[in-house]
């Protein structure tokens, strides 16, 4: 289910050099552009523990040297063509945790690098 969801997911991961991320979630507004085919503005990067932050953040600055721009919130790394990829570090979790964080059920869905599986709430699609 979902082939060319997870086939535009996929490129995008190779593309932007994120294959050796582990642990880690691809969510909000990147699935939200994904499934209703619009141009994908950012790329948000949920860790499932605060141990994954912190390797996320190493596996980062190896791909792209240094971020463009650090908050307590985030790491924000200018290196895909015109799309800014964020690491995300004032939430870590399961993937209900992260779903639940959002406020508008239109942006609650993630894909799961690890199992290579969407997971959204129950009224992603239909909203």
């Amino acid at each position: 289910m979902f082939k060319r969801e997870k086939y535009t997911i996929k490129k995008l991961i190779k593309k932007s050099e994120l294959t050796k991320l582990k642990n880690c979630y691809i969510a909000g507004g990147v699935c939200t552009s994904i499934f209703s085919n619009n141009k994908i503005k950012d790329i948000d990067i949920f860790c499932k523990s605060i141990d994954g932050i912190k390797e996320a953040n190493k596996v980062l600055d190896a791909i792209y040297n240094t971020p463009s721009f650090s908050s307590d919130a985030a790491i924000t790394y200018n290196a895909y063509p015109a799309i800014p990829i964020q690491l995300i570090k004032v939430l870590h979790g399961d993937d209900n945790k992260i779903l639940n964080s959002f406020d508008f059920t239109v942006c609650q869905c993630l894909y799961d690098m690890d199992t290579e599986e969407f997971v959204m709430s129950e009224h992603f699609l239909r909203d």
